[in-house]
């Protein structure tokens, strides 16, 4: 488990090495021009509402400071599901559109190794989920969607329990518009998964 200190030193060692890697801010791939735009922010807290690049993917015991105080074996970290909040943005000239599903894909990244080297985390199963977003001409639609939930966070914490890894995650969202044409817009994000410690968030 990674401490409140390692913690501060990896988000620095994961802006450099992120730089280091050509990571950027989300990045768009839409197929239906300009007149449809998409950003997206994921929170790792459960309120939907902090965001960070950072994801925790192992619960533990909390342990108390005082190590002369015994752990309260009842008092778990809280885990929960990574959640993507995606604002899309129509144009006033752009078609009335509705969006019935998304698909979420983790592509790893080459990540730092912790002894100078790098590594390539493993391959997680992604998911399709049904969700619907309306998104009238020349308004903004906000929604949530998962993107990475706790039984592929124990997917990846099986295989990976002591290092942290680089993932982009690729959410492509599908629909039709009023037109009865399908569109598609994608967003990339790039995070961190690793076991933080989150005992005192």
């Amino acid at each position: 488990m990674i401490s409140e200190g390692k913690m501060i030193a990896i988000i620095v060692m994961t802006v450099i090495c992120t730089a280091f890697l050509g990571c950027t801010d989300s990045s768009v791939f839409s197929d239906t021009g300009y007149d449809l735009q998409i950003s997206m922010q994921i929170s790792d807290d459960g309120t939907g509402s902090s965001f960070t690049k950072t994801i925790d993917v192992a619960s533990h015991i909390c342990v108390p400071d005082d190590p002369a105080t015994p752990a309260n074996e009842e008092e778990w970290e809280d885990i929960f599901d990574a959640i993507a909040s995606a604002s899309f943005d129509s144009e006033q000239d752009g078609p009335d559109r509705q969006i019935d599903e998304y698909t979420v894909r983790y592509i790893p990244q080459e990540s730092p190794d912790g002894s100078g080297g790098t590594f390539m985390p493993p391959d997680l199963e992604g998911f399709t989920a049904d969700t619907t977003i309306i998104i009238p001409s020349g308004s903004v639609a906000n929604q949530t969607v998962v993107a990475l939930d706790i039984l592929t966070k124990a997917e990846y914490w099986t295989e990976v329990t002591d290092a942290e890894s680089i993932y982009t995650i690729r959410i492509t969202f599908r629909g039709k518009d009023e037109n009865g044409e399908s569109f598609s817009v994608t967003v990339d994000e790039e995070v961190l998964l690793a076991d933080y410690d989150t005992c005192d968030a």
